[in-house]
């Protein structure tokens, strides 16, 4: 990625956007297409495959339907989920006879915020080995900030800079 100062960062622009605007339910979920789900989560089941490889399973639900949400080989999951918890839900749909399912999706816990930013437009970058979305996205947000905070301070112009919060 050739990414050395903050400049290049902020010049690594997205290659495109994602709307997770617009919650799905269960029921209308589609096969093969991407979705934000709004569910609770009922159970969580832990299991232990090849090599003691584990997988984390979650039956969720909302008031359409059921569906499984399921992570492998993550253990950094253990304490993420609880039961009775709502949490969003970002990823693509596998609908196979009426049984939903995503894997690996991206989420974050339902908070009584009304503003969650999981619930947005959000950038999806380019990515080499090793990094993930979230860390990208982080990243260029600190470094906007710090940039701008910068400019505003040269000029002047702390109320714009109070607004930036």
């Amino acid at each position: 990625m050739n990414i050395r100062t903050i400049e290049n960062l902020l010049e690594h622009y997205p290659r495109q956007y994602v709307d997770r605007t617009n919650i799905t339910s269960l029921f209308e979920c589609k096969d093969k297409e991407p979705a934000t789900i709004k569910v609770q989560v009922e159970s969580i089941h832990i299991s232990t495959g090849y090599r003691t490889k584990k997988s984390y399973e979650l039956t969720v639900q909302d008031e359409t339907g059921k569906a499984e949400i399921v992570f492998f080989n993550s253990k950094y999951l253990k304490n993420m989920f609880e039961e009775g918890h709502s949490y969003y839900f970002y990823g693509v749909i596998k609908n196979e006879f009426g049984r939903i399912s995503l894997v690996h999706p991206e989420f974050t816990k339902v908070n009584s915020n009304s503003k969650n930013p999981f619930l947005g437009i959000i950038p999806v970058y380019g990515l080499t080995e090793g990094l993930i979305q979230k860390e990208v996205r982080m990243s260029v947000k600190k470094s906007f900030r710090s940039s701008a905070t910068g400019v505003l301070k040269k000029h002047s112009l702390n109320l714009l800079l109070s607004a930036t919060d």
